[in-house]
């Protein structure tokens, strides 16, 4: 089937262009859903970009167990 396809033009330019149009969908969205995560963000003092304190959950190990 995708060799008939790649010898149709009709048929590779209708592909080509759904191609497309998912590519520039999925960038749109990402694009919408960033700005309003960022202004979400902005509304609050919330630094979404923190560190978490390690020691505080424990995975390093307290000086003096090695």
């Amino acid at each position: 089937m995708s060799a008939q396809l790649l010898r149709d033009p009709v048929g590779a330019a209708v592909s080509q262009f759904l191609s497309v149009l998912l590519l520039a969908t999925a960038v749109t969205l990402t694009v919408c859903f960033g700005v309003a995560a960022w202004r979400q963000s902005a509304d609050k003092d919330v630094d979404i970009t923190a560190t978490i304190p390690h020691q505080e959950y424990g995975w390093r190990a307290k000086p003096g167990l090695r």
